[in-house]
């Protein structure tokens, strides 16, 4: 499923005139109906660009983490294989909506069951250290890195 997914209903629910928590729903919801589908928790996954940037999206950080620490959560209990969050990337936010936020401290230590997955801006170097368990961090280390 596509970073852009979520933040649609995450960022319209004023607009659409839900609830805030109704609108963190929708994602899971349509989760749970992949997993009913494919019969298997494990061959379903989701990418989240909780920094935004693109396609005019982008919440005030605190906003931002509240949100998705709650949706990574309620995605995490369904036990799917993995969630892709993308970093910020400069170059993909021509409006600056986005926000420079450290998306991998804030929220993969909600991670617990899925396989943690990070992409866009990423280097050999920090890459290498979001790996090693042994550098120093207050966060458990990804799984994956997407170059």
């Amino acid at each position: 499923m596509s970073g852009n997914f979520a933040n649609l209903f995450v960022e319209a629910h004023g607009r659409l005139g839900w609830q805030h928590r109704e609108a963190l729903q929708v994602c899971p919801r349509v989760i749970r109906a992949f997993i009913r589908v494919t019969g298997d928790p494990k061959k379903v996954g989701i990418k989240l660009s909780p920094a935004g940037g693109f396609n005019d999206m982008g919440d005030p950080i605190d906003l931002a983490v509240e949100e998705y620490a709650y949706l990574i959560k309620e995605l995490d209990a369904l036990n799917i294989a993995y969630i892709l969050m993308m970093l910020y990337v400069a170059d993909i936010d021509p409006t600056g909506m986005g926000n420079k936020m450290d998306v991998v401290p804030a929220f993969r230590p909600h991670i617990k069951y899925a396989l943690c997955f990070i992409s866009g801006s990423l280097t050999g170097e920090n890459a290498e250290q979001l790996f090693d368990p042994d550098h120093p961090k207050p966060f458990p280390a990804i799984d994956v890195a997407v170059f």
